[in-house]
């Protein structure tokens, strides 16, 4: 019985992850544009009509028949907020195009996102202080989907999590002793690289 039930939650999780990867897919050709003005009772004609209004001013040449499949508000129409418009491309290249080019938007109160999924958008929410603050110190780091791109190396939220603490008694130790970069030796021959590294590798091997 108890065999049965592992291999059941076995099952659950591999389907669960199937699926995941299904939704990922299905949104990775979509991308999310914000602040763009919503009217009361407006039409889908009229959304579609801003939404080309914003690319058509980044410079975005889109062809509605051939590159969209369909832009539209999400939620119920509220004076509160602003719903964002959602829009369903054909091609991940034309998503990329856009978002490129959606730089330009910068300074405004127009903007645009990934189609993430909830689970995702928590992740990054998560991610983003330690991404402040690696870059603060001058450490070169990408936020990349829900993972840190850290020394060339993916790292989660939970690991950084486990790694927080201990990084912060190894700066704690170079604070005492003269100022090191991270290409600098300890005087156990060990860059403080080389010892996040291994305690991030510690970690792994625990979980």
């Amino acid at each position: 019985m108890k065999q049965e039930n592992e291999l059941l939650k076995n099952t659950v999780k591999n389907q669960g992850g199937q699926i995941e990867f299904l939704q990922r897919e299905i949104r990775r050709k979509n991308l999310i544009a914000k602040g763009i003005r919503d009217d009361e009772n407006e039409k889908s004609q009229k959304t579609r009509e801003k939404n080309g209004t914003v690319l058509q001013n980044i410079e975005a040449h889109t062809d509605t028949a051939r590159n969209v499949d369909e832009i539209r508000r999400i939620g119920k129409c509220n004076n509160t907020r602003t719903r964002p418009i959602i829009v369903k491309l054909t091609t991940d290249q034309k998503k990329q195009e856009i978002m490129e080019r959606a730089k330009k938007l910068k300074g405004t109160n127009i903007w645009m996102e990934e189609d993430y999924m909830p689970r995702t958008i928590k992740k990054r929410k998560k991610l983003v202080s330690f991404l402040k603050n690696t870059r603060q110190r001058g450490e070169r780091t990408i936020l990349k989907y829900d993972k840190i791109i850290l020394w060339e190396q993916l790292y989660g939220a939970h690991e950084l999590e486990i790694w927080r603490p201990h990084r912060e008694i190894i700066e704690q130790r170079n604070t005492q002793t003269p100022k090191r970069t991270l290409d600098m030796r300890s005087p156990m021959g060990e860059s403080l690289q080389d010892q996040l590294r291994k305690i991030t590798r510690t970690t792994r091997k625990k979980n």
